[in-house]
């Protein structure tokens, strides 16, 4: 995962549309940040939350090939939480298609090969050259997407086992602070405040709003921390370092992963 983004990393600076194997793949603004998030709900999803045994060990692709195979030949769970799960999953593809990917027509087929299963073709609307993804150009795509976005993927160096338990302590922890996540409509009211323009809020790449706001935080904590409110030692500055945060950092230890790891 690691040495895609590398290659790609010119492409985050400035958030323009990227270029991969033949396809533009456009990246959300703010004003489609819930979009945004429906959208890449079907790269996120874990096929253990389906409590399936046969789409547990699938990958992206064939977990959405998979589902949309089922609906269409009326093979539907019988709970209606299952069954809300797979129309969830498909409306998300559906709509990453329509927006991520507005310049291009998709398909199921490879034409130069009717044996291939799992594939996902894309054809340009006005050119009608084609681009087909196998599972793993799809896992490449899905990753890049993502941070493209502004959605962390350091999630996937964990096991998935462990990273649902770690989501759990984090949910707790987060619980017992006083903090709570700000809402959509506050995180865009504060960028308003530091840009002066909700037009400029809204039109910034979504990647650049987070980091926009992740930004007027750090910046925040450090003049608090430097006005001699609190006796601090080695107190980073607000603008040092990158945007890489892993959530579950401060929650594990290199033991534990290694574990995991042998554990599988």
């Amino acid at each position: 995962m690691q040495e895609i983004i590398r290659r790609y990393e010119s492409y985050f600076d400035d958030c323009r549309p990227l270029e991969y194997k033949g396809l533009t793949i456009y990246p959300f603004l703010t004003k489609d940040i819930r979009i945004c998030n429906m959208a890449c709900h079907c790269l996120l999803a874990d096929p253990v939350d389906f409590e399936d045994i046969t789409l547990m060990p699938l990958e992206r692709l064939e977990l959405i090939l998979t589902i949309i195979d089922r609906m269409m030949r009326g093979q539907l769970p019988e709970q209606e939480e299952k069954r809300a799960q797979y129309y969830t999953l498909v409306q998300s593809f559906q709509l990453l298609m329509r927006s991520a990917f507005r310049d291009f027509e998709y398909d199921f087929k490879d034409p130069q090969n009717e044996n291939r299963k799992i594939v996902l073709q894309l054809m340009e609307k006005q050119s009608q050259q084609y681009t087909v993804l196998g599972k793993a150009e799809f896992e490449e795509l899905a990753d890049l997407i993502l941070y493209h976005n502004g959605i962390d993927v350091a999630y996937k160096k964990y096991p998935p086992a462990m990273r649902r338990e770690l989501e759990k302590k984090l949910k707790a922890m987060q619980r017992q602070s006083a903090k709570e996540a700000p809402t959509i409509e506050k995180m865009i009211d504060s960028a308003f405040l530091f840009l002066k323009s909700y037009d400029a809020v809204m039109n910034l790449p979504l990647r650049k709003f987070y980091h926009l706001i992740s930004n007027i935080q750090k910046r925040e904590e450090y003049t608090i921390l430097m006005s001699g409110m609190y006796i601090t030692k080695n107190v980073s500055h607000w603008m040092s370092g990158g945007y890489e945060y892993d959530p579950y950092q401060k929650l594990v230890t290199t033991a534990d992963l290694e574990n995991q790891f042998q554990n599988l």
